[in-house]
């Protein structure tokens, strides 16, 4: 009888070249839209940081009689130290030294080198911890901050060896371009359009445009590149860079009250200046990239700006917020920041 040829089913490499490339295709395809799908999810927790500080300004509002504070000048403190209690971090906010005569001028930072477990547990110095600890309520999860970074404020020597990035900025103004700008007083950004500057209390009251019609706080583009390079230095000798930070600062705290506070586009921003601006220049450089003039340096520091594609999201008076287009007309997004209507600014 003869042997019967028994055949095993198999791919032909033909086969296998088609299939593979098929799978391949499907990658493809798949891909972006996993990467838009985790993004979408990002922005989603991005805008739920903003309406979580919505909530917090209103009761906030509530107990104060106005919004907080934007930037304390000559203390150090910023809005989003105000929020605390409102954010479930009241604990966090009880441990702090506020107030000039707290803390002494150390309270944001400390003069050299310092190990956290010397400080941590000292009081003098809890601000100082609590500005290295990451608050994921100010932190927008698309912008892919790093956790630390080492920070030296303009006053050459004074660090936060461990400072925790922040994603959002207060704004301030429609109508100006320069922090450096004084009121009568002398107080940088002091006495502006806008609901979060220098010094401020604006209560509902005073929000004439209506709050609907009013923003709040802003998502901003920390230069994290710029940091690393640079943030060993103190920024009066290397010009400056866009960075945002939570809770309070050194250079808003100064020395000599609230005319010497030097920074405040740490804490605040502004919506003179077009949504994204820092993107046409070197990201990474702040401002020692060739070609920066001193006004366009001002004006990346205080623009309000995303990693979102198209835009940015805000959060408004009333506690909205959403996405604005980068591409929205100058006038429409200046008259956002503004609280009643176009007030002129004399420098």
């Amino acid at each position: 009888m003869p042997r019967q040829t028994k055949f095993r089913a198999a791919f032909t490499l033909v086969e296998l070249l088609v299939v593979i490339a098929i799978i391949g295709v499907l990658v493809a395809l798949l891909l972006p839209a996993v990467q838009a799908a985790r993004e979408a999810a990002r922005r989603s927790q991005c805008q739920n940081n903003l309406k979580q500080q919505g909530l917090a300004f209103q009761m906030a509002h509530d107990a104060m009689g106005h919004f907080p504070v934007g930037a304390a000048s000559g203390e150090g403190s910023m809005w989003s130290y105000y929020i605390l209690p409102y954010i479930e971090a009241a604990a966090a906010q009880a441990r702090m030294n506020v107030g000039e005569n707290a803390g002494g001028n150390f309270q944001w930072s400390y003069q050299g080198s310092y190990s956290r477990s010397a400080i941590e547990g000292q009081k003098a110095y809890a601000n100082i911890i609590l500005c290295e600890t990451p608050f994921p309520v100010f932190r927008c999860p698309s912008a892919n901050l790093p956790e630390h970074q080492f920070n030296m404020s303009t006053n050459d020597g004074w660090l936060v060896m461990q400072r925790s990035p922040a994603s959002y900025i207060g704004s301030a103004t429609g109508l100006l371009a320069n922090q450096n700008t004084r009121d009568a007083s002398q107080i940088k950004m002091g006495t502006l359009d806008g609901v979060l500057f220098a010094l401020s209390k604006i209560g509902i009251k005073n929000v004439i445009d209506g709050t609907s019609n009013t923003m709040l706080v802003g998502e901003a583009m920390h230069d994290s590149g710029a940091v690393d390079k640079r943030g060993a230095s103190a920024e009066s000798a290397l010009g400056s860079y866009k960075d945002h930070w939570a809770l309070g600062a050194d250079d808003i705290d100064g020395t000599g009250g609230p005319p010497m506070a030097s920074d405040l586009s740490e804490a605040l921003g502004s919506t003179a200046v077009p949504i994204n601006y820092q993107n046409q220049f070197t990201i990474g450089e702040g401002c020692a990239t060739q070609g920066i003039t001193a006004a366009d340096c001002q004006m990346i520091q205080l623009a309000f700006g995303s990693a979102h594609a198209g835009g940015t999201q805000v959060l408004r008076c009333d506690g909205s917020a959403e996405l604005i287009n980068e591409g929205i007309d100058v006038i429409v997004w200046r008259d956002m920041a503004t609280r009643d209507g176009q007030t002129t600014l004399t420098p």
